[in-house]
């Protein structure tokens, strides 16, 4: 093992065996040499997990560690112990499906070393049926104030994040156990960094699996996301900061699970009953929190209306429709299952849009009684557009040339 490693490269894994070899070579053959690769097998029921961390750790004894839990502690726990057992100056977290250009450690020590940064951040790529979105998330901070940094809540990757150790170990700031989540602990991150760099690379590269925890939208995980709540309450970071702050970070956490609870709504992927037991779950938690008047009216509207059918709509348009976003003319690009999913709920919420699509194959279609159009014929009464398909982003934006309209994408709703 490197006497002096840089970067600790931190892989959880559970089921991965498809994946393994491409996501250790990623990080194996890393051009930065001073790098040591901890995978942590958390009670995976897959035997060939253990096989093939067992032969990379004998191929590369210098580099490579594999560490077996003997009880499941899920990917919060999991990483934990890569973080304690790290050798590095600073770590990253990366999943067992996706990989990492091979330059990444080498650009991100060296940047976030010279600027003796807690943290540095990175560009991604996410790889969906083919298609790739690009994006490098808005963050440089130094010494600003916790009041500016709340919009970085829906900047919730961990694996985009080089961390320095003595950061985490300081603060204490270690992952919730028992919890697949990660949302939280990285807006914590940011919150609690005296600086942040970014490079504007992108390096990581996050790979679209159907069966991994990020993307398993079930009842477990959606508890996930709150559970956290109650540990992060007894950090000690969370009692160094000021009342207000701590108000304004509990009122942005309540927005922040509103949004997740009526997405889980219009997407269907919960059943509505059992979103009430959530809501339960989540309120009982959530009210442990210095709540500010308008957390407080957020969640009694939530409670007032828990058992109504027209609960998706009407916490989608308060959350999501101020009254500067009602008065824009809204086209949406894209006619995919996403597309038409978000025009029905526009229409049943009674907000007015058109819609077009990059496929002149499908001018003229019909979706919710509106006729699918040409960009062209749009334009002139468009002020915001709203990008369904994945990877389009950026192809719509360089398209469209006009700074009068906005852009953005249904991710971008999440923001606080």
């Amino acid at each position: 093992m490197n006497t002096h490693v840089k970067v600790s490269i931190i892989i959880p894994v559970y089921n991965g065996a498809e994946f393994l070899r491409r996501s250790f070579d990623s990080a194996i053959y890393q051009t930065l040499p001073e790098v040591e690769i901890i995978a942590v097998n958390d009670c995976s029921p897959n035997n060939r997990d253990a096989e093939i961390m067992r032969q990379y750790e004998k191929l590369y004894p210098y580099k490579f560690r594999a560490l077996f839990h003997d009880v499941n502690m899920r990917q919060g726990g999991a990483r934990n112990t890569g973080i304690r057992s790290a050798k590095g100056e600073y770590f990253l977290c990366i999943d067992q499906d996706d990989y990492i250009d091979l330059q990444m450690c080498e650009k991100m020590y060296h940047k976030a070393k010279t600027h003796n940064a807690d943290l540095a951040i990175c560009g991604y790529g996410i790889y969906y049926k083919g298609m790739i979105k690009h994006r490098t998330p808005n963050i440089e901070v130094e010494n600003a104030k916790i009041s500016v940094r709340y919009k970085y809540l829906d900047c919730n990757a961990v694996w985009i994040l080089l961390v320095n150790k003595k950061f985490i170990n300081n603060n204490e700031l270690y992952f919730p156990c028992g919890t697949t989540s990660d949302d939280l602990i990285a807006f914590l991150w940011y919150i609690a960094a005296n600086k942040i760099v970014r490079v504007e690379n992108t390096f990581y590269h996050w790979c679209y699996n159907p069966g991994s925890v990020s993307t398993v939208s079930d009842y477990e995980h959606f508890l996930s996301h709150s559970e956290p709540i109650e540990q992060f309450l007894n950090y000690p970071f969370w009692n160094k900061i000021s009342d207000d702050d701590r108000k304004n970070l509990s009122y942005a956490f309540i927005k922040y699970f509103s949004k997740i609870f009526v997405f889980s709504l219009w997407n269907r992927q919960i059943e509505q009953a059992k979103l009430v037991e959530i809501w339960k779950s989540n309120k009982r938690i959530l009210q442990k929190l210095d709540i500010p008047i308008e957390g407080e009216t957020l969640m009694k509207f939530i409670d007032d209306n828990i058992t109504s059918p027209d609960l998706p709509k009407d916490l989608f348009r308060l959350l999501f429709f101020d009254d500067k976003r009602l008065k824009k003319r809204i086209t949406i690009f894209g006619i995919g299952v996403r597309g038409k999913r978000f025009a029905e709920f526009l229409d049943n919420i009674n907000i007015p849009f058109e819609i077009t699509d990059n496929n002149h194959e499908h001018y003229g279609k019909t979706v919710c009684n509106k006729i699918v159009k040409p960009w062209n014929e749009l334009k002139e009464i468009t002020d915001l557009v709203m990008v369904s398909p994945y990877a389009a982003l950026e192809e719509v934006k360089k398209n469209i040339h006009t700074a009068n309209i906005d852009v953005i994408d249904f991710d971008d709703l999440l923001r606080i």
